[in-house]
């Protein structure tokens, strides 16, 4: 499936989740979860959230998803969260027919869970995993041997990590596994402020390194690189853009190398 035809696409690619809770540093004008803006409440209202995001390569692999989430906060370091993501993950391989394995799974994911801390957060959750996995198997002349459209289900399970180093530097693990096709998507990232550092301006600029690895028994890619990210500060919404070099090994066939890149998205309401 080539970028034209995935942007089509209405749902768009799912995973948020699992990392390991670390000591809490002082929380006076920490950065708040997802925004990055500064914090000083001991206790937050409840409120709304738009997270999305797309990565792709030039192997035509690629993961995203869109959705909006709740946030509940039930005490100063504890919170119930709720999320519903449209999701789309679609790759291809060498199968052991000569030819090409081709899948994409549009779907939806909503879920439930716990968010720990204040200004540093650990995140998890649980849910429904559905996809309408579509998968096409062709031998070494190019013939279609198999095309098969279902529905699969299972559960997902997630964590996120948002860990405050200083007023400046911040790192945000994440990871999900699903059960429907046994994927895993884990990300572990560092920024750093290096603009408005007063907080008197309207916009802010990170810069940072990024680490991933993800797949299942189909695929498996390995990725490290760089991003950029921008708050514009008065409205609480941030666009990250995200790029570098990945490595990705099949049951069969040769491992592919080349670049990645992708978005992400964030909205507070």
């Amino acid at each position: 499936m080539n970028l034209e035809s995935f942007n089509q696409r209405i749902l768009i690619s799912a995973g948020l989740a699992a990392a390991a809770l670390l000591a809490l540093p002082p929380r006076a004008h920490a950065q708040s979860p997802g925004s990055s803006a500064p914090s000083t409440a001991s206790t937050e209202a409840p409120f709304w959230e738009l997270i999305g995001g797309w990565e792709g390569d030039t192997h035509q692999t690629g993961y995203a998803f869109l959705g909006p989430a709740y946030n509940h906060p039930l005490n100063e370091d504890l919170a119930i969260t709720a999320h519903v993501n449209g999701t789309y993950l679609y790759y291809k391989f060498n199968n052991n027919l000569g030819g090409q394995t081709k899948v994409h799974s549009p779907g939806n994911s909503p879920a439930i869970g716990l968010r720990f801390g204040h200004g540093t957060t650990l995140k998890v959750t649980v849910g429904y995993s559905g996809k309408d996995e579509h998968r096409v198997i062709t031998d070494r002349n190019g013939v279609v041997v198999s095309d098969v459209t279902k529905w699969i289900s299972g559960v997902s399970l997630g964590g996120e990590l948002y860990w405050n180093l200083t007023k400046v530097d911040n790192i945000h693990a994440l990871a999900d596994y699903s059960t429907v096709d046994k994927y895993v998507w884990a990300r572990a990232g560092y920024k750093r402020q290096v603009s408005n550092l007063d907080w008197k301006g309207d916009t802010t600029l990170y810069l940072g390194v990024e680490g991933i690895t993800q797949g299942n028994k189909d695929i498996r890619s390995n990725q490290v690189g760089a991003l950029a990210k921008v708050l514009f500060v008065p409205s609480k919404l941030s666009l990250m853009f995200r790029g570098g070099y990945k490595h990705s090994t099949f049951p069969t066939g040769p491992s592919q190398n080349g670049p990645y890149y992708g978005v992400g998205l964030y909205k507070r309401f």
